[in-house]
């Protein structure tokens, strides 16, 4: 599956693994919206990823509230007219509140849920991965 000129929204892209993703996107060809809280570390990251030739769109996004979510998902909207994908990658426990069911409402061809359990419980056998999504 081709990812170029795809519309892919990753939640906490900013950094750590939601970077990777973002990164790996972009090198991929599709144009990734980076919907991070942090205002800074989103408009450094995607600002890096132009410079490096990339299509990276940030929207200071928070997932616990719906209009934050809703907003970033009007922004993508109005930009690209689509949405072709989701990392749901910024951690709210079991995908409840606001964006739970924002998000759900989206009809778009894909959503990827990383794995953020090890975030909070560690695999001692696989280090650097929880390190990262713990990040």
């Amino acid at each position: 599956m081709s990812n170029r000129d795809k519309v892919i929204i990753v939640t906490g892209a900013g950094r750590g693994l939601g970077r990777a993703y973002a990164e790996r996107f972009v090198s991929e060809g599709a144009h990734v919206v980076i919907a991070e809280i942090d205002a800074a570390v989103g408009a450094a990251t995607a600002a890096e990823l132009r410079k490096r030739g990339g299509d990276a769109f940030f929207v200071e996004t928070d997932i616990a509230s719906e209009e934050s979510t809703q907003a970033m998902v009007e922004e993508v909207l109005k930009k690209w007219g689509f949405i072709d994908g989701l990392v749901a990658n910024a951690g709210l426990a079991n995908s409840v509140g606001p964006c739970a069911g924002g998000f759900r409402a989206l009809e778009i061809g894909e959503e990827r849920r990383p794995p953020s359990r090890v975030g909070r419980q560690p695999d001692p056998y696989l280090p650097p991965y929880p390190a990262a999504k713990a990040a």
